[in-house]
């Protein structure tokens, strides 16, 4: 089995909850995953992914950080507050920006790898 193949039977069943208000970067990322799995949920800022989060189980969370309404560092906090076990992955042009480094599992500075972002979110869902 090669590589590909690996990577897509790994995550079939892992649950995503996107959270990233670039309209052009969040449809990048629900079209790629929804060819990996169909369990993708896509929210633009932090508020809109607490709410998503009351009836949805995410696998993981892949937020940015400069987001309007609730940025990705308040985001990160109240996940881990109400949902300590979930891993959480930032993706931002600006990672400076990140105030509590320590509850995130990865950081990746924008424009990101496909294939290193599917390889850390493997890693952290020990998918």
């Amino acid at each position: 089995m090669d590589k590909k193949s690996i990577i897509l039977n790994k995550l079939k069943n892992t649950s995503i909850l996107v959270v990233e208000d670039g309209e052009d970067i969040s449809k990048l990322l629900e079209y790629t995953f929804k060819l990996i799995t169909q369990n993708v949920k896509i929210a633009k800022n932090g508020i809109e992914a607490l709410d998503i989060m009351k009836t949805f189980s995410p696998n993981i969370v892949i937020t940015d950080l400069s987001m309007p309404q609730m940025n990705g560092s308040d985001l990160i906090m109240h996940i881990k507050k109400l949902y300590p076990h979930i891993p959480i992955i930032v993706t931002s042009g600006f990672v400076d920006d990140l105030e509590n480094p320590e509850f995130v599992y990865r950081v990746f500075e924008k424009p990101i790898v496909f294939s290193e972002l599917l390889d850390a979110i493997i890693d952290a869902t020990k998918a």
